[in-house]
């Protein structure tokens, strides 16, 4: 039993902190929970509540959100429900054996749903009733068992019973309609999305790269997963032709790009635009727009840095051992967001320092913090059931399939990506129209293409014209920067460097044959490849799990065979090992995890998967206790009958994802870095910075050979939902 006993203070502000935390403690707790249904305002408060189907005790789920629904889970509405008020003030509520509750109005960790990134907890009820006064307090808590976030609930979060909760509750953002007052918020709204980039800096000389991290922002991050995997980045001219396009893979929301800027490009105004596919079913405020210059090698930019006020927050510290460093020193930052009861909270990040000198701020720069939220939009009605523009979850291949004189007709098109064991067949339709969507396709992809009518004559394909959409791009204000003629820049450039070289080219005319995979012991289960293409799915482990029992995927885990507990144990000590071609595949929180690269796997690549079940794996040695799943790939040459060989196919080329670069930060702890001189602008880019619940990150790098200051620019996302960005100047001395 708990018995609380106000503390009081003369100090206004620590009083104000102490209302602050009392209300976060409130908003998204089982006490709000219930009197939001009491008071039938569930979903104005920010809940979604869930029918849990499950016969089990044990509380299983697939990865992706999306595929539970209408199975495992099914939406429950309380608005309707009779409530038995025999005593006033009390309600006797009828509620199900188990309740899925996520609120939406906080950010969390994906814990169960790899794609939830909002607090998820469950209610188990005995006797099915529940006894809730006013207040939102269960009066038969014995009745009752929380699970997960509500269950973790401890003293520090509990509330006195005569807690009076603020009126004002969370805001989130959302579009509205003109008559908002009278009109429920349209369904469209949970789709939207919309990207911001966080560049390394704001204009550049021909020929340099722009580094970038994307981060998209969800209206509701339930549906992260079903959205767009694919962003396009356009480089358009002040006449809003595109100079520059690229495609981008978006990875659970992140995106990590970089371009180089053309090197015949002439100088001036410049806009770098990103958008979704899916985006452009909408308002044109959603597409994120960046002004940016090009400067011609004789220009400098010129700026004065004091008086120009850059927007951040103060929950995001930047913290060096010293403000003042020499050149070619380390430079060792730490970072971290504190919460409201100053603790860390996990966040991401991405850092740019770059030499003010020659990137000098602009007061009109973009900025996470205003340019992240979504706008207030009118949405349509309705979108027609053939909308125009579809979600993009990888590259699309769309044309048509002609005869002579490009008369159309129907055919069997059969596609081979270059270099890997990809191999595409569909028939078209009758008037030649067809189309491959979401494949994975990496820069200028090669195709081979055998395209032939059903009675085998041969034709050709004309394929769509990609990514031209017509768009409507919003003007917007010139990046304000004075651009004055320099009678020697080159001191600053680091496009020219006067050791460089032109490597001699290395041609391969071979590829390495790589022997298939043989079995060291019989498998417990064998699934061909055929049988994974069979069942039509678009990823491996959907099909793979109906054929293994025990197999399933719980909190983002692979686990094969008992139930675990939710204890605090190694990943790699509970999943089963997993060899593709006979390497292990570890799981890394830094890039993908198992689950993830499985369901990122096509039936098409699978020529068979080899499931070894516990002590059966034993010659794997100790990392299979859990069991191994070996997958063993088609090679190309088993997609090659004997009346199509590849010489008989067409060649095209088609647009596909582009790599980002690695930036190059020079190490000069080692002799090997030494003897290059180094005035780059961009000292430091790192795209991913992360850090936990009880740590900061830190990053470490050289300062160049410039005495000048370096600007420290951090801009990301916390896990709570709040964007973050802070900035800071450090001085570089010459070195004695």
């Amino acid at each position: 039993n708990i018995r609380f006993k106000p503390m009081e203070t003369s100090d206004t502000a620590t009083m104000n902190q102490w209302i602050k935390n009392r209300q976060e403690v409130y908003e998204g707790s089982a006490r709000h929970l219930f009197r939001s249904i009491v008071e039938r305002r569930v979903a104005e408060e920010g809940f979604q509540l869930y029918r849990d189907n499950t016969r089990s005790g044990d509380i299983i789920r697939m990865a992706g959100f999306l595929t539970n629904v209408g199975k495992e889970i099914t939406h429950y509405d309380v608005s309707g429900m009779p409530y038995d008020q025999a005593i006033p003030g009390e309600y006797k509520i009828q509620f199900p054996q188990r309740m899925e509750v996520h609120y939406l109005y906080k950010r969390d960790e994906p814990r169960i749903y790899r794609n939830v990134t909002h607090p998820v907890s469950w209610v188990e009820v005995e006797n099915d009733m529940l006894i809730i006064n006013s207040q939102g307090i269960v009066l038969n808590p014995y009745n009752m068992l929380l699970l997960g976030i509500m269950g973790g609930e401890r003293v520090a979060q509990f509330l006195p019973y005569d807690f009076i909760p603020l009126k004002s509750k969370r805001q989130v953002q959302q579009p509205v309609s003109p008559d908002q007052d009278t009109k429920p918020v349209n369904p469209l709204s949970y789709l939207l999305e919309k990207p911001y980039l966080h560049t390394d800096k704001s204009y550049y000389y021909p020929n340099e790269t722009v580094w970038f991290r994307g981060y998209m922002n969800y209206f509701a991050p339930v549906f992260k997963d079903s959205l767009s995997h694919v962003i396009y980045v356009d480089l358009i001219d002040k006449s809003k032709a595109v100079v520059l396009s690229k495609i981008f893979p978006i990875m659970n929301g992140a995106i990590e790009g970089s371009f180089s800027v053309p090197p015949t490009i002439a100088g001036g105004d410049y806009v770098i635009r990103a958008y979704t596919r899916w985006q452009l079913n909408f308002d044109p405020s959603l597409i994120f727009l960046k002004p940016i210059k090009v400067l011609e090698y004789t220009e400098v930019g010129r700026s004065a840095w004091n008086g120009i006020s850059y927007d951040s927050t103060n929950a995001l510290k930047i913290i060096l051992d010293k403000d003042t460093f020499k050149t070619r020193e380390a430079i060792t930052v730490k970072l971290g967001v504190r919460g409201i009861l100053e603790n860390f909270v996990p966040a991401n990040f991405s850092i740019s320092v770059t030499d003010v000198k020659q990137a000098v701020p602009a007061p009109n720069e973009t900025s996470i913090l205003s340019q992240y939220k979504m706008p207030e939009i009118t949405l349509p009605d309705s979108l027609s059931k053939d909308v125009e523009f579809r979600i993009q979850q990888g590259i699309d291949l769309k044309g048509r399939f002609v005869l002579k004189k490009e008369k159309p007709s129907q055919g069997v098109i059969t596609v081979i990506q270059e270099n890997t064991s990809e191999v595409f067949m569909i028939t078209t339709e009758e008037d030649g129209r067809f189309a491959f969507n979401n494949l994975k396709l990496y820069d200028s992809a090669k195709l081979s293409v055998l395209a032939k009518t059903l009675k085998g004559k041969r034709g050709k394909i004309l394929l769509d014209s990609g990514s031209n959409y017509s768009l409507v791009t919003s003007d917007i204000e010139p990046l304000k920067i004075d651009v004055s003629k320099e009678s020697n820049p080159s001191k600053y450039n680091s496009t020219t460097f006067s050791d460089a070289r032109l490597l001699d080219e290395v041609v391969i005319h071979e590829a390495r044959e790589l022997p298939k995979n043989s079995s060291v012991a019989t498998a417990d289960v064998l699934v061909t490849g055929n049988f994974l293409r069979a069942t039509n799915a678009n990823n491996i482990l959907l099909p793979l799990q109906s054929r293994v029992p025990g197999l399933r995927v719980v909190n983002g885990l692979l686990l094969m065979g008992g139930p675990m507990g939710y204890g605090n144990g190694n990943k790699e000590d509970v999943q089963p090992l997993v060899l593709i071609d006979g390497i292990a595949i570890n799981s890394n929180q830094a890039f993908e995890s198992i689950v993830e690269r499985l369901s990122s796997m096509s039936p098409q690549e699978i020529e068979q998967i080899e499931v070894y079940k516990y002590s059966s794996g034993a010659a794997y040695g100790a990392r299979a206790a859990t069991g191994v799943i070996s997958i063993t790939t088609r090679k190309s040459n088993d997609f090659t009958a004997s009346n199509r060989e590849l010489a008989k196919f067409d060649e095209i080329r088609v647009m596909g994802f582009s790599e980002a670069k690695r930036f190059y930060s020079p190490n000069y702890a080692t002799s090997g870095d030494n003897a290059r001189a180094d005035y780059r602008s961009t000292i430091y880019w790192n795209p991913y910075v992360r850090t936990g619940e009880r740590d900061q990150a830190r990053v470490t790098f050289y300062a160049a050979d410039l005495p000048t200051q370096y600007r420290i620019v951090v801009e990301g996302v916390a896990m709570d939902g709040r964007t973050v960005r802070a900035e800071k100047l450090i001085t570089v001395e010459e070195r004695q």
